[in-house]
């Protein structure tokens, strides 16, 4: 019983670590302030928070396809742009383990949606009439 109690908090242990621990050596930046020519600007925001809210520069790849898909960043130094701490966290720690140079980060959490203020339609508008 005690090994399967031990095994449960490892597994906590491990979770909150990966998630919520910060990297050490990375700086909070604007990114639209940088002038190094040599850095990439990974974004790893969700899609339509990308859109609503572009990143000039940036190479836009959401956190769920950096596994896939972070040979194609090439191996340069990285700046990462994240809606949240824990969302920055897991993406610079799986790209330290690869080998890139992260150098620093900026949380954007987007802009309001542009929708927000628009009046909805009625929903007999909108579906077709059956």
């Amino acid at each position: 019983m005690n090994v399967v109690i031990g095994f449960i908090i490892a597994v906590m242990i491990v979770f909150v670590f990966r998630r919520y621990v910060p990297v050490r050596g990375m700086s909070q930046v604007r990114t639209d302030q940088l002038k190094d020519s040599g850095s990439i600007i990974v974004d790893i925001r969700q899609f339509h928070t990308a859109h609503n809210d572009p990143v000039s520069r940036s190479l836009n790849m959401p956190l769920a396809y950096i596994k896939r898909h972070y040979a194609k960043i090439g191996k340069h130094s990285i700046y990462l742009v994240a809606a949240d701490k824990a969302e920055l966290n897991i993406g610079a720690k799986f790209l330290l383990k690869k080998g890139f140079k992260v150098n620093g980060y900026e949380i954007k959490t987007g802009n309001p949606s542009k929708t927000a203020g628009a009046e909805r339609q009625p929903v007999k508008k909108v579906c077709k009439e059956m």
